[in-house]
């Protein structure tokens, strides 16, 4: 089984709470991350749709061109090179058009097609039988009578072509003669119609679109934006956080101190109205057990009359200490080490045989500046919370180790005992909240107002089923002639 340890200090937590609930640092995380994800991907989107804009545009032109070519072609007739296939059986149609090659005819459309190539700004014109066979290059790259080499590549956009169609391939890169380039490419029907709707030929154009430099040093200027805009965002939402958590902080430092001059009113009207009746009280008891025989049921009663008496004042002189700051009386240099070691002699002497306490403390003076009386009460309250955490029957350990950590003391006081649940743990610190029969939930509010008085932080350190770690942390004494 796992046990989930739970941390609370004695200052007030730097996360920040609404209503009462803790606002969890992932909620902020999301929240910045929803931000940016919208701002990117609307960004990316854009730019995305203006890529698509410019595609389809040059698909348009790639389409005119390569009907241009063909109706060029059409409107000087059909080349002869094509009239002499189209008579010819099909598997004969590669040899036919090799054997032209090299004549005045083939020379002249191959030289048509790359006028209309400079003409049209084009990169390459093809004329291509529909079987796929190569009849003019405007460029010479491939040879009157070869396989038409990207066919595998274009064959969709081919096959459209064939059946009558305009159509035109996807923008992707081509390495050509060394140069690696993009290339989008269009194939359009030459001499078909209603009574032969198999055309021809067909004619390939095909072009590097110069615009292609722009949209990269665009895309590159965007995603340099994007980084950018996202890290100023990270900031921003950085600071809103830090200034919420600031601000939340202050007015529960506010809420704190207003409830603090609540109780203080509070206390001064308690102290008022029970402390004089009480010394009434207590005169008439000692009056009582003097006059009495010692032994006697009324002696006895006066004794336990004056014992509830001394309990209830001491009650309200924890309850006064809580409405203002503890009364640390002369502080001075004192050895927080040898401090520890008188209150754990005297909790030996009080705890039962089954509890063990042990120590780890310097053998060098560790001094604080402090009130003996304060460091006293405060340790006090500290050990017997360990104790009284153990089972008294079968009992368990409390270890004290205290140690000097950069300027700070550092003092842990440590039990195995039943542990304090993360829902009880967040309010130990608050006035009379307790989980001890009988307890009075005043000896850890009034350990943090002693901590902080003296300049020093405590927290505490929980798991359930395995026991509590105090941490306490009070700053060094100056060194003496500093």
């Amino acid at each position: 089984m796992k046990h989930r340890s739970t941390r609370v200090a004695g200052r007030e937590p730097s996360r920040p709470r609404l209503g009462g609930r803790r606002i969890p640092p992932l909620a902020a995380l999301i929240f910045i991350v929803a931000v940016l994800l919208v701002f990117n991907l609307s960004t990316w989107r854009l730019l995305r749709r203006f890529e698509a804009s410019k595609e389809v545009d040059l698909a348009e032109r790639l389409v005119f061109a390569a009907r241009t070519v063909a109706r060029d072609l059409e409107r000087e007739g059909t080349p002869l090179v094509l009239s002499v296939v189209r008579t010819q059986p099909v598997e004969d149609e590669q040899r036919v058009i090799e054997a032209m090659a090299g004549t005045g005819t083939q020379r002249d459309l191959a030289s048509r097609l790359a006028a209309l190539q400079d003409f049209l700004d084009l990169a390459q014109t093809v004329l291509i039988t529909p079987r796929g066979t190569v009849v003019a290059d405007s460029l010479g790259r491939w040879d009157p009578g070869d396989p038409y080499p990207l066919m595998d590549l274009d064959r969709t956009a081919f096959e459209e072509a064939v059946a009558g169609r305009p159509a035109t391939t996807a923008l992707y890169y081509l390495d050509m003669e060394g140069d690696r380039r993009p290339y989008k490419r269009a194939y359009v029907p030459v001499g078909s119609d209603s009574k032969n709707p198999t055309p021809l030929a067909i004619v390939q154009v095909s072009v590097s679109p110069p615009y292609l430099s722009a949209i990269a040093d665009l895309r590159r200027r965007v995603t340099t934006q994007m980084l950018l805009s996202s890290a100023l965002l990270v900031l921003i939402g950085y600071s809103i956080y830090r200034l919420f958590s600031y601000a939340v902080a202050a007015e529960r430092s506010a809420l704190r101190a207003a409830r603090v001059d609540a109780m203080g009113a509070l206390a001064a009207g308690v102290a008022h109205e029970l402390r004089n009746p009480l010394a009434i009280v207590r005169a008439l008891s000692e009056e009582i057990a003097a006059d009495a025989p010692a032994d006697s049921q009324a002696a006895r009663n006066a004794r336990d009359i004056m014992a509830e008496v001394n309990r209830l004042n001491e009650l309200v002189s924890h309850f006064l200490s809580l409405s203002r700051p503890p009364e640390l009386g002369d502080t001075r240099a004192v050895d927080l080490a040898a401090e520890l070691e008188r209150v754990i002699a005297l909790m030996r002497k009080s705890a039962p045989r089954c509890i063990v306490f042990t120590e780890e403390l310097p053998s060098a003076p560790l001094l604080v500046q402090a009130a003996e009386p304060a460091l006293r009460q405060l340790f006090l309250n500290l050990l017997l919370n360990a104790r009284e955490a153990l089972p008294q029957d079968t009992g368990g350990t409390v270890r004290v180790c205290a140690r000097a950590r950069r300027s700070m003391a550092e003092v842990l006081i440590a039990d195995n005992g039943a542990g304090i649940t993360p829902r009880d743990l967040s309010r130990v610190f608050e006035p009379f909240h307790t989980t001890k029969p009988g307890g009075t939930g005043l000896g850890l509010a009034i350990s943090r107002a002693i901590v902080e008085a003296l300049g020093g932080t405590i927290e505490l350190d929980s798991t359930p089923g395995r026991g509590t770690t105090v941490t306490v942390r009070l700053p060094l004494a100056p060194a003496s002639g500093t």
